[in-house]
């Protein structure tokens, strides 16, 4: 099993947020199941 995590900034809706990719197979490999969880700090309307 491979954890990264990470800080993300994309644009206004995010900045600095934390983000964990997980990959519970370990090495990437096509087909295999990835995990992402991350939050935005503001939604497509600012709030």
């Amino acid at each position: 099993m491979f954890v990264f995590l990470g800080k993300l900034n994309w644009g206004h809706y995010a900045k600095e947020e934390s983000f964990v990719i997980i990959l519970p197979n370990g090495p990437v490999r096509a087909g295999d199941t990835a995990y992402m969880f991350f939050q935005w700090t503001k939604n497509y309307q600012g709030a």
